[in-house]
């Protein structure tokens, strides 16, 4: 019986390897669907939102309400003229990016639970009561599942 082999040469070395197609980052300013934080820039207050558009849309949103010295109900607002202190609009942190409204929302509700000194409206904070301390732990778990910590 005769076995006949064939030889071939391959390359490790493949064209798809070489040609990546990257995508450019998206600027931190630009994100959209994230829970941000501000600091403040004068005490360890912080304040904790959500929005579905551009983060930087908001944080200006924020500025504006201040520059016209009107509260229309924002913490940030009130927070700016009671006490005179200015916020760190430069270094917004974001906290976490989710599409999806109602997570979202249940994520923003469980870092304002989660602050220390955070400036929240009564609203929310009474929103956030309802979350049972398992739900927070599952958080905290998640949180440490992405290299991220709770403060």
């Amino acid at each position: 019986m005769v076995w006949y082999h064939r030889v071939s040469f391959f390359s490790i070395n493949k064209l798809n390897d070489c040609n990546k197609v990257q995508k450019d980052p998206v600027p931190h300013d630009t994100k959209m669907n994230v829970i941000y934080k501000i600091k403040c820039n004068d005490c360890d207050a912080t304040y904790i939102g959500q929005t579905k558009r551009k983060l930087i849309t908001r944080v200006n949103e924020h500025r504006n309400h201040i520059r016209r010295n009107t509260s229309s109900k924002s913490v940030i607002t009130d927070h700016r003229l009671d006490y005179n202190h200015e916020f760190d609009w430069n270094n917004v942190d974001i906290l976490d990016c989710e599409s999806f409204c109602h997570k979202r929302l249940i994520s923003e509700m469980l870092y304002i639970k989660t602050q220390s000194n955070g400036l929240t409206a009564s609203s929310l904070g009474c929103q956030c009561r309802v979350i049972a301390p398992v739900h927070l732990f599952s958080f905290s778990l998640l949180l440490e599942r992405k290299g991220r910590k709770m403060n």
